[in-house]
């Protein structure tokens, strides 16, 4: 768990369908006694991607390119935390890995195709 020992948290406990939930506010710095926005903090961790909307976070980009591959990349395009290098990076890889996605499924097709002309031979 990330610390931040200069901060001041505020524990708040609620109850919801999962149990007890645990939430950290940091509202005042130690060090520069500046106000901090409550809602980037979460669980002692900082929320990078709060204010983003919910197509641009990244564990959507990942079911994305699960699910549909290189039909996602414009979202990484369009993202605005990424760099031009994370873009580039990531738009070659997922064009490499479903290359190579489709080559298997034609390889596994052909495959079974010629299996099934054995059995009815």
């Amino acid at each position: 768990m990330v610390s931040f020992p200069h901060l001041y948290p505020i524990i708040n406990l609620w109850s919801g369908a999962e149990g007890f939930i645990m939430k950290f506010h940091f509202r005042v710095c130690r060090k520069t006694r500046q106000d901090i926005n409550p809602s980037l903090y979460l669980e002692g961790t900082l929320m990078k991607d709060a204010n983003l909307k919910w197509y641009f976070r990244k564990s959507v980009l990942l079911l994305g390119f699960l699910s549909f591959g290189p039909l996602v990349l414009p979202l990484v395009w369009l993202h605005p935390q990424f760099s031009r290098k994370t873009k580039i990076v990531l738009s070659v890889l997922v064009l490499v890995l479903s290359y190579f996605a489709a080559v298997m499924t034609m390889r596994f097709v052909s495959g079974l195709q010629d299996e099934f002309r054995q059995i009815t031979q």
